[in-house]
């Protein structure tokens, strides 16, 4: 499927990953939403997608100390929440980056398990659910996806205090 036969909608605000590789100076968001929308929208293509990724120690090791993962999420997560399949993209030299289910990826870890099951995004079709980069650097002027807590995750930490 090209990029010029997906119909998505986009819309703001939503759930969102941000990916910044220092070697290239890139910065891309992925519109974690609008993928999830599409796997719903076109499920034959998504069965298609549907991997097994390995679950490593170096993998959880640079999730904890690079994807943002905070210990009291770990703690609270549970199924169905657990089982939900992650969402990953495959870089054009094939090596992967997963943008939705670091969490889980840590807690199955934690609990033994050596895979997570993940929907896989290839090169080039992941370019369909980027945050266009007039926006992403708009959203860039006024907070840090990468410092600043999003949304999400201040609803979540509210959520839990209560």
């Amino acid at each position: 499927m090209s990029k010029t036969e997906v119909e998505i909608d986009i819309w703001l605000p939503q759930e969102c990953f941000t990916h910044q590789n220092i070697d290239e100076g890139t910065t891309r968001t992925f519109l974690i939403g609008t993928m999830k929308e599409y796997l719903k929208k076109y499920p034959e293509h998504a069965k298609s997608m549907r991997v097994l990724l390995p679950i490593t120690q170096e993998i959880a090791t640079y999730c904890v100390t690079n994807q943002g993962i905070e210990p009291e999420r770990i703690s609270r997560l549970c199924d169905p929440y657990l089982s939900e399949p992650g969402i990953a993209i495959a870089w054009p030299d094939n090596e992967f980056t997963i943008v939705d289910g670091n969490h889980r990826l840590v807690k199955l870890f934690q609990m033994g398990h050596t895979h997570l099951k993940a929907y896989l995004f290839k090169y080039p079709f992941w370019e369909n659910f980027l945050l266009d980069p007039e926006t992403q650097e708009m959203i860039f002027k006024y907070s840090n996806p990468l410092t600043d807590p999003s949304g999400i995750l201040e609803y979540e930490r509210n959520r839990a205090k209560k």
